[in-house]
């Protein structure tokens, strides 16, 4: 046996605890564990360290023998659990055995220790790429037989559409898809007509649909994707809600914030908070920034989240001549400390659905702008805050907000 570990000693019972502890050491057949354990396993538990071990390797954590029913939810990045799921997780771990699956390593799951849950990394790319996608499909029907689970829940479009499909296939009797923007929304020809096909694919795997405004419901309704009755909104809109214990105005996380990236109390700061990507129009709002800076010098541009498509040489370029006035701030965990910072929150995405970072920001107590889209109008319409709703064409005027 690896390890040193002798036959007589994998003969002696074996708890949860010590498998956990084994297993950092060795590999050990299925067939020998499944008469010591209270669950059996779906396969071999890997050795901890060995770099190519393989995801589903790790199901045999996710087929214990439990009296609470299991849900597994699924996103194409660790980020939409952590930020927009969090409330459903925090509420479903109380009661049920949960299992969160997304493409990113464990440590990127920021609450799995404090819920009490199951983490399965899976490879699932976020654009078109046949061979991992087929991959990662494969996988997700392994851990989906194997796990047994009572429902699925799909949020992110490729996610949608590769869980729902693996949970049809292998017999998931509750299977959810959480619509929140349409990939297609913003193509036109055979490349809207095959990304609507593979929503449609999405809607008929899927027992039930979640989407996340009326206006959304009413779009994808419209166009085909879902018949009426088989989609629903939680309550008024949005994902999750808004935790106004969380996001609430807070004069002290604005002055550290201010004081840290050396903001003056009288500048006007404007905050752009979320994924850095083409579809969410960044690069329109760094360039109205540019034209805005140059007239209002008491004018600040903080863009706060993560490079999904390596924009961020992009923007210093294009605001190069407002440097100072320019704060670049990567991933964060506290976003409303950033809102209190901020004078007004841009959110210029060209295919939004119901953004969830407005209504906390109007919590908040700043004020929000965005592009009118099909989804986002008539809730920007309806916000509490101040909110302006502007064309692509009107960016350049943004200085009027300010």
């Amino acid at each position: 046996m690896a390890g040193g570990l002798t036959p007589s000693f994998i003969k002696s019972p074996l708890t949860k605890e010590r498998i956990d502890v084994l297993t950092r050491h060795t590999t050990y057949p299925a067939n020998k564990l499944k008469a010591q354990l209270d669950f059996v396993p779906a396969v071999d538990i890997p050795h901890r360290d060995l770099p190519d071990v393989e995801i589903s390797q790790m199901l045999p954590y996710m087929t214990m023998n439990t009296s609470k029913k299991k849900i597994c939810l699924v996103s194409a990045i660790p980020m939409s659990l952590n930020v927009f799921m969090r409330p459903h997780i925090d509420m479903l771990a109380e009661q049920y055995d949960v299992t969160l699956i997304a493409n990113g390593a464990v440590e990127e799951f920021l609450m799995a220790k404090e819920w009490g849950v199951h983490v399965v990394p899976v490879a699932i790319a976020r654009d078109i790429q046949p061979f991992q996608d087929l991959r990662a499909l494969l996988t997700l029907m392994r851990i989906f037989k194997s796990a047994h689970f009572d429902a699925v829940h799909s949020i992110t479009p490729k996610a949608g559409l590769l869980s729902m499909l693996a949970a049809a296939w292998t017999g998931v009797p509750i299977r959810i898809h959480t619509f929140t923007g349409q990939v297609w929304a913003t193509k036109n020809g055979w490349v809207r007509k095959g990304l609507k096909a593979l929503d449609k694919l999405i809607a008929r795997c899927a027992t039930s649909l979640l989407t996340d405004s009326p206006s959304q419901k009413d779009f994808l309704v419209n166009e085909g994707i879902v018949r009426q009755e088989k989609i629903k909104v939680l309550g008024k809109g949005s994902v999750a809600g808004v935790d106004v214990l969380r996001f609430k105005p807070n004069a002290l996380a604005r002055k550290h914030i201010r004081t840290e990236l050396n903001i003056s109390d009288s500048a006007v700061a404007c905050l752009y908070l979320g994924r850095l990507n083409p579809d969410k129009g960044v690069q329109d709002l760094a360039q109205a920034f540019a034209q805005i800076a140059a007239q209002v010098h008491n004018a600040h541009l903080l863009v706060v989240g993560p490079d999904e498509a390596n924009m961020a040489d992009l923007i210093e370029k294009t605001l190069a001549e407002c440097r100072p006035q320019y704060h670049r701030v990567g991933f964060t965990t506290q976003p409303e400390d950033y809102m209190a910072a901020a004078d007004l929150l841009c959110l210029p995405s060209y295919r939004e659905g119901f953004g969830s970072v407005l209504i906390e920001a109007a919590a908040v107590g700043c004020a929000g702008t965005g592009f009118p889209t099909f989804t986002a109008s008539p809730m920007l319409s309806t916000m509490a805050r101040p909110v302006y709703c502007m064309s692509p064409k009107m960016w350049r005027k943004l200085r009027r907000v300010c």
